[in-house]
């Protein structure tokens, strides 16, 4: 929900203390208003958090049943150190472990919100397959989301590679995983960074919406069906680089360890730091080809 909808229901609530179904996801598992700080600005946060003073939910409205089991129909947000172990299939709101500590969420499928959480502990999801708003668990080097394919915001993890991801609608970072092998990844809305990684190999990936940032010891790049980088695609430490139909780059282009890598077909919106000479040995050929047909190329 924008944030123009949520001043005018919580404004509501103020009048009329009538709390609109919309507002449900922003409240927690105790009927208690959280709202939602990643992404409100503060100024609009700061005046939900006003008018909304002395709210609660009546756990008839924080529940309900579906097929599946039971769905919450708030966020879950758990303060404490004690491992979280949770039965719900469906949380409609945000799912927020500040904690270091295991989470245990088998039946877990949906998040309607965000899921964020600072454990460096397990943190089981075996079933849980898309997240509306942010995945972050930065810190987690145990992570078990296997089936997770959809992410509506940012994706910020370490270690484990998701295996089934196929859409990201922001950034996407990863850090420790040595080994990027992403085989149902096809869009990332923002910024790919592979921290750390040697291989990247994502044979279905087609768009990436901002930056392609590899970091040093990054050597090799396979995405043959990548079409676009509407950000800045550096590899500047890459040596072999296999994407033949990326057509176009939004920022600048760093390919300069990649032998004669160049090519008239992909457009670079800035500079193109190529590997020396790639530019005249592709000129050179391209006159030549132009000249077996009898044409006068001029540079």
């Amino acid at each position: 929900m924008n944030e123009y909808k949520i001043l005018i229901h919580t404004k509501h609530y103020e009048s009329t203390r009538i709390i609109h179904d919309a507002l449900i996801p922003y409240f927690d598992q105790d009927g208690r208003w959280l709202g939602d700080k990643v992404t409100w600005r503060h100024p609009v946060w700061a005046t939900s958090r006003r008018r909304m003073r002395g709210a609660f939910l009546p756990s008839s409205r924080r529940t309900r049943r579906c097929r599946s089991g039971t769905i919450l129909r708030t966020s879950f947000h758990s303060d404490n150190a004690m491992p979280v172990s949770m039965t719900y299939c469906d949380v409609e709101g945000s799912f927020v472990v500040p904690q270091n500590t295991i989470i245990h969420a088998a039946c877990l499928r949906h998040v309607g919100g965000h899921f964020y959480s600072r454990s460096k502990e397990m943190v089981w999801l075996p079933n849980l397959r898309s997240v509306g708003g942010h995945f972050n668990l930065s810190r987690c080097l145990r992570l078990q989301a296997p089936r997770l394919r959809r992410v509506g915001g940012n994706v910020l993890i370490s270690g484990n590679v998701l295996p089934k991801l196929e859409t990201v609608g922001g950034r996407y970072g990863i850090r420790w995983a040595f080994f990027f092998h992403s085989p149902k990844l096809t869009h990332v809305g923002g910024g790919l960074v592979p921290h750390k990684a040697t291989d990247i190999i994502a044979p279905e990936l087609e768009t990436v919406g901002g930056d392609l940032l590899t970091t040093h010891p990054a050597k090799k790049i396979h995405a043959p069906k990548l079409k676009s980088v509407g950000g800045s695609f550096q590899a500047g430490s890459v040596v072999e680089l296999h994407v033949p139909l990326l057509r176009s780059v939004g920022g600048n282009m760093d390919t300069q360890s990649v032998e004669g890598f160049y090519t008239s077909y992909i457009h670079v919106g800035g500079e193109w730091i190529a590997y020396p000479g790639a530019l005249e040995d592709w000129q050179r050929r391209y006159a030549a080809r132009m000249a077996m047909r009898c044409e006068v190329i001029e540079f």
